[in-house]
């Protein structure tokens, strides 16, 4: 078979041997070839990620898990035809229930038929991270106005969510956001304008949001 790549038939010739493989002169055999088929194989190699499938819901509602694979990818050995049609490797079920910060859990890979691998398990590392909301209602300031203009808007204040790590969102107060309309280049007369928040300060991992989509403005000249 040597150099062989495609499955191929062939005529083969029969001879006589005895126990030790040795041909054994005087002997007829009838038919005297036989016509074999022969199916090559051609192995390949792939690497594919490796997809942790999950059961089961964290224990606490306002619990985010994170969970990493150790490792993340496999290189899988088998038949070209199959390894194309072989996209990821699923892990067996992980119930989110068993997850714990700092836990660490072997799982089995659902490796197909007539795959081969080395790898076998991996090593999930498993934690929660607490998160919450926190609402607050903030005073809207105007920017870039105008020179010799005054400002009416309504609303005059704009509800915002904060949306991060429980210790972190209970720290924040109203003076760390800010929620501005930007008045730049507005004339006299009523505008519609978008409103935006921030943080003032910079903390990581804190999202900020409102549902606020308009501010009427309201440009009118000084008496």
């Amino acid at each position: 078979l040597g150099g062989r790549r495609d499955s191929f038939s062939q005529e083969v010739m029969l001879a006589p041997l005895d126990a030790d493989g040795i041909r054994v002169e005087g002997i007829i055999i009838n038919p005297a070839s036989i016509h074999v088929e022969v199916g090559v194989l051609t192995e390949q190699s792939k690497v594919v990620p490796i997809v942790l499938t999950t059961t089961g819901k964290v224990r606490e509602p306002a619990a985010t898990p994170d969970a990493e694979l150790f490792p993340s990818v496999i290189s899988i050995l088998g038949d070209k035809n199959i390894l194309a049609g072989i996209e990821s490797i699923q892990t067996e079920p992980f119930d989110w229930r068993r997850c714990e910060s700092g836990g660490v859990y072997p799982l089995a890979l659902r490796i197909p038929n007539n795959v081969y691998s080395l790898i076998r398990k991996v090593t999930l590392s498993c934690s929660t991270r607490d998160k919450s909301e926190r609402n607050m209602a903030i005073t809207i300031e105007p920017m870039n106005i105008k020179e010799g203009t005054e400002v009416q808007l309504n609303p005059t204040k704009m509800e915002v969510v904060l949306r991060g790590a429980s210790s972190t969102v209970r720290k924040i107060n109203s003076a760390d956001v800010a929620a501005v309309v930007d008045l730049i280049g507005l004339d006299e007369g009523t505008h519609s304008v978008v409103p935006s928040a921030y943080l003032k300060t910079d903390i990581q991992g804190v999202e900020i949001s409102s549902s606020l989509e308009k501010v009427e403005v309201k440009i009118t000249g000084r008496k």
